[in-house]
């Protein structure tokens, strides 16, 4: 399965999934639909304190803070990460960018560091 962006637009699903290929990111997890079955348990770090990946995108070891942990009744384990990508790596596009990765993907992902606080557990999604 490739990387599946958070939109529901065949013509962009299909032009992301070649741009995320393109850049040989990690596996995304796409957003979570009824369809899918139970909503994951989600934990979520304040900003001072939280944890991060270490994404390989490319050659580039890329430093990624987690901003939340999704938790899914299968046991699939989900990191959202807010990450800036070079220039040469985003398309042209400058910024912070979110991406939802499943862990673990090894050679993909890594640990960069612990939390320094505990999360904030949540009972699924509670967007409405």
């Amino acid at each position: 399965m490739g990387a599946i962006p958070h939109t529901s637009r065949p013509g962009e699903v299909a032009a992301a999934a070649r741009t995320s290929a393109q850049r040989d990111e990690p596996e995304q997890a796409p957003p979570w639909r009824p369809e899918d079955g139970p909503q994951p348990d989600m934990s979520v770090w304040p900003y001072s304190g939280r944890p991060a990946l270490s994404v390989r995108i490319g050659a580039r070891w890329i430093y990624a803070p987690v901003t939340a942990r999704a938790d899914y009744e299968d046991g699939r384990i989900a990191y959202h990460v807010t990450i800036v990508l070079p220039e040469p790596l985003s398309g042209g596009q400058l910024g912070a960018f979110h991406r939802a990765y499943w862990w673990p993907q090894a050679g993909r992902l890594k640990v960069a560091h612990g939390p320094q606080v505990p999360p904030i557990p949540g009972r699924g999604n509670t967007a409405a």
